[in-house]
């Protein structure tokens, strides 16, 4: 459940300022443990590095301000409220940034007068090398990069592009494990004594190789302790040596669980495809086997490949079993939201939804339910019992009427039709195609009725039903509701009786235009 902010400043954790917000964060995350490392090589500072330096100096400071204003969610509840959100500022994110935005003002205050006060520039160095020390601090804030990626991961709806995104973060993970080993590795030759490190005694040193070769040797030797690889580098003292052998075995307990991570990934990602092919092989297989029809077989294969392609990226409800955790009103709630929300376009359950919609979501436990038609299916004839009203959500539905009808359309009629046609009766030259947001039969749910047509399916087609007589039962026990509807109700069947309207069935404009004018009045 979600709150109205009571003050206009305050942000939703969710909402798309915040998201925008946290997306410049993992931008500037992302730039801090790429550089920060990078100091244990001593580059020169230009005026890209400097303006960054500010930039993200002050984002972070603002940050602060940014989790103040933040809701947060506490026991399923966004709280909005600002002493709420300033105490659990204070329990969760405080002292984290507190300890990175602290030194790093200190670091710039104290670099600013060093420049300006000191007279030897060789001091001024060896103070700006002491202090750069210091912004390894910054990288606590990888702290706050678990929520992060965790909201972007809540964005992905794709299985494939998931396995994916999570094969990218692996090889970057593993990336980035050696980019920190390359900087420490050159920073504990830098510490080492002078002519006994790797650094003199394969010219190394800032005034013998650029930038780019110093830092690229590094990294190479730092990835050739993950893997069967070799280069000519090697540690010359024993803190090196040292620092080789922890690399060494921790290469052997990070890269194999990468690789076998990677290749678990690849491997489900190869499955997913080779499933469905198989799949689909068994089913031709299975067809021709059981000698059916060519006719048959292609709406099978048509329908198999629709409902497999539509279907390709869900999620399945069954899959997620922690659901049954939820109570029922969530349930309810999620339930009508996933599958029935578009219900809503329809006015007589847009005037539910506004004057209770906890009826309405319990509808979605008992009156409504989905309806999956290939091309060709019936959706009802004739001689079908009229009990539900139905609402196209995708595909396209043809309805034709009773040639019997043309003549009682002319007389002033009941919206009870005591005569059942058959299907043979049926004229296909009065008819017409439904498409998404159109619906048939909302009679039934104002008036007992029997079918005076029939519907078919002329594309895959989806629609949601409404039975008639448990949503007579939920309206009622809402006495506000009841008395506005029996009041639609009883508009509704005086209207369909004295026009001459020869589509009862379905939502022609005239019958659409009726209901909005009569809700639009109330």
């Amino acid at each position: 459940m979600v709150q109205k902010a009571p003050y206009g400043f305050i942000l939703s954790p969710h909402g798309p300022r915040r998201v925008a917000w946290d997306f410049i964060s993992m931008l500037l995350l992302f730039y801090d443990v790429v550089t920060i490392p990078l100091t244990a090589f001593d580059p020169d500072p230009t005026l890209f590095t400097d303006t960054m330096d500010w930039i993200t100096q002050i984002f972070w400071t603002c940050d602060i301000g940014m989790s103040l204003i933040t809701g947060f969610v506490q026991e399923g509840t966004v709280n909005l409220h600002p002493w709420p959100i300033f105490i659990n500022y204070l329990k969760t994110w405080f002292i984290l940034d507190l300890l990175v935005c602290g030194p790093d003002w200190i670091f710039t205050i104290v670099n600013i007068s060093g420049s300006q006060e000191a007279t030897d520039p060789g001091s001024v160095n060896r103070l700006l090398r002491s202090l750069r020390v210091v912004r390894t601090v910054r990288l606590l804030r990888l702290v706050k990069l678990k929520r992060i990626l965790a909201m972007i991961k809540d964005r992905i709806t794709s299985e494939a592009v998931f396995i994916l995104v999570n094969i990218f973060r692996m090889i970057l993970m593993l990336l980035l494990v050696n980019h920190f080993i390359a900087a420490t590795f050159y920073l504990i030759g830098s510490l080492g004594q002078p002519l006994h490190n790797w650094l003199d005694a394969y010219k190394m040193q800032k005034v013998d190789a650029d930038l780019f070769f110093r830092y690229s040797t590094s990294l190479h030797w730092s990835l050739t302790q993950f893997t069967p690889a070799s280069m000519d580098v090697h540690p010359q003292n024993v803190a090196e040596r040292c620092f080789a052998i922890l690399v060494l075995i921790a290469g052997l307990v990070l890269f194999s669980s990468f690789i076998s991570s990677i290749t678990g990934s690849m491997s489900q990602l190869r499955n997913m495809q080779a499933d469905r092919s198989k799949q689909f092989w068994l089913l031709r297989r299975y067809l021709k086997q059981q000698k059916v029809p060519m006719d048959l077989c292609f709406r099978v294969l048509r329908y198999v490949e629709y409902a497999t392609s539509t279907s390709h990226d869900r999620v399945p409800e069954g899959r997620i079993t922690i659901l049954s955790s939820l109570t029922e009103q969530l349930r309810n709630e999620l339930t009508f939201y996933t599958h029935y929300r578009n219900l809503k376009k329809h006015p007589v359950f847009n005037q539910v939804a506004g004057m209770n919609e906890a009826v309405l979501n319990r509808m979605s436990a008992q009156t409504l339910s989905s309806m999956d038609l290939a091309a060709g299916d019936p959706l009802f004839s004739l001689v079908d019992a009229s009990r539900h009203m139905f609402f196209i959500e995708t595909g396209a539905i043809r309805y034709t009427v009773h040639d019997k009808d043309r003549e009682l359309s002319k007389q002033r009629r009941t919206v009870s039709l005591p005569d059942l046609p058959t299907d043979a009766e049926v004229d296909p030259g009065r008819s017409t195609v439904l498409g998404k947001a159109d619906y048939l039969c909302e009679v039934v749910l104002w008036s007992p009725f029997q079918h005076i047509g029939v519907a078919q399916a002329i594309a895959e087609a989806s629609v949601i039903r409404v039975e008639s007589l448990t949503f007579c039962e939920l309206v009622q026990k809402d006495s506000e509701l009841r008395e506005l509807m029996s009041l639609y109700a009883h508009r509704f069947v005086e209207h369909m009786n004295t026009e001459s309207i020869e589509w009862v069935e379905i939502s022609n404009q005239d019958a659409k235009d009726f209901t909005n004018e009569f809700f639009q009045t109330q």
